[in-house]
């Protein structure tokens, strides 16, 4: 069985990335290139904590930053109900962008 996780907010784009962690230790020991993951997905509305992730992918695709222009990078600041308001806006960009790599 092969996972697509995708991590929302700080906590979720750290599994995310402990998932990618996990994924490339599998394959690495004993040479027996285990696959856990088909792709990993990390979605944040601060730029901050998706620059700290070690092992997701960089880039657009793997890492998404909805509603930049509402929190200028800084993240919703642990106030939910504007980090609802971002992702329900901006859900179906994240989608597609999912679906599409």
């Amino acid at each position: 069985m092969r996972l697509v996780v995708i991590g929302l907010g700080q906590c979720g784009c750290s599994i995310a990335d402990q998932f990618c962690a996990i994924n490339n230790c599998s394959r690495s020991i004993l040479n027996r290139r285990l696959t856990i993951l088909a792709d990993a997905f990390a979605v944040n509305t601060s730029e901050v904590d998706l620059k700290r992730l070690e092992y997701l992918p960089k880039g657009k695709h793997h890492r998404m930053l909805p509603g930049e222009l509402r929190t200028f990078g800084h993240g919703a600041g642990k106030v939910n109900t504007t980090a609802t308001k971002i992702i329900q806006k901006n859900h179906s960009t994240v989608i597609k962008n999912i679906l599409k790599w």
